[in-house]
């Protein structure tokens, strides 16, 4: 790409900002149905497997609830989560 106006200065056009997307709905109406999903799960369905080696519905579960749950924390507590030293 020949630089010229317009372009920025790794050679790509500039991205114009974007505005927000008001998403809270769609989040609410999101989760109110995966707790009725899960609310309907049997003992048995828990311990299905999943398209992830190794990982269980549980387990899929369970990241779908600590990350919304994380987030709110961080988010509204303001709450900062600090990652193990490597190696750890």
């Amino acid at each position: 790409v020949v630089r010229g106006e317009g372009v920025g200065y790794d050679g790509r056009m500039p991205v114009a900002p974007l505005a927000p997307i008001a998403a809270v709905d769609a989040i609410v109406e999101t989760d109110r149905h995966l707790i009725e999903l899960l609310d309907g799960l049997s003992l048995a369905d828990w311990d299905q497997p999943t398209i992830v080696p190794r990982w269980h519905f549980r387990h899929i579960a369970g990241h779908l609830l600590d990350t919304a749950l994380r987030r709110l924390t961080m988010v509204r507590d303001g709450v900062g989560f600090e990652r193990p030293a490597s190696g750890d």
